[in-house]
């Protein structure tokens, strides 16, 4: 019970302050009521001294980053020293330098929204941060998610399309892949499945084209070519599918 507690007039004073919905202080008791206020309190400035641990980490990371430099950094990341994953480490060495030193987010926001959303706050361009910062405020303990600091980050891009030249690409397709958000990916692999699908489709209508027209040649006597007959011209102007496709009826 709160009775054996260690409060201060001031905790007290700003429990009480707090506004419950009225369907969590249905069916409560004043001292029940007070007591819920209270913990809510005490759960608002847990999550301060949690955002303000956050930042003060990412500026001891800042700080490191500063001196070790360069490789010396990444490898220390990496290392595992840091007690954290490298990529949060230099997310959060980022946030400090590009969001924390401006003063503009309350520790009580920083505990209140993932660090990847940090990182797109601290990544994007000055305008776009304030207004990223503008919505962690406004929403205050409602939170403000990783797709709606995309959606802000994102907004007048034209959309990253993977082509099918790039799917071979490893460098140019993780380019692609890192700038993209869960639902992003999502969508990705429901195109390319479709695409897939109609790319073998496409492949399976052309050689039973071919199939065809090998029989028809072969009842009028008339000698199959091989796909090694095929000129350069000839093979630049047809479509791949149709190449293999005759290369399959040899085997």
């Amino acid at each position: 019970m709160l009775a054996t507690r260690s409060l201060t007039e001031e905790q007290v004073r700003a429990g009480m302050l707090v506004s419950l919905p009225p369907e969590t202080s249905k069916g409560l008791g004043k001292v029940e009521s007070d007591e819920v206020k209270i913990l809510i309190q005490l759960a608002r400035e847990a999550s301060d001294t949690a955002g303000n641990a956050l930042m003060a980490c990412a500026q001891h990371l800042y700080s490191i980053k500063g001196i070790v430099k360069k490789k010396g950094w990444t490898a220390l990341c990496d290392s595992g020293s840091l007690g954290m994953g490298s990529k949060q480490a230099q997310m959060l060495a980022l946030c400090h330098e590009r969001l924390f030193l401006t003063g503009a987010v309350p520790a009580s926001a920083v505990a209140n929204v993932s660090i990847t959303t940090m990182y797109l706050m601290a990544s994007s361009d000055d305008k776009k941060r304030s207004e990223m910062v503008a919505a962690l405020v406004e929403a205050g303990g409602s939170g403000f998610t990783e797709k709606e600091a995309r959606a802000i980050k994102n907004k007048g891009k034209a959309k990253k399309a993977i082509k099918p030249s790039e799917v071979f690409n490893k460098k140019r397709l993780q380019e692609k892949l890192e700038g993209m958000s869960i639902e992003e990916l999502q969508e990705e692999v429901i195109i390319t499945t479709k695409q897939n699908q109609a790319m073998r489709m496409s492949f399976g209508g052309y050689l039973r084209r071919i199939e065809q027209l090998t029989r028809a040649l072969k009842d009028a006597d008339i000698a199959v070519p091989k796909s090694t007959d095929m000129t350069d011209e000839i093979a630049e102007s047809v479509k791949p599918g149709i190449r293999q496709a005759l290369e399959s009826l040899e085997k």
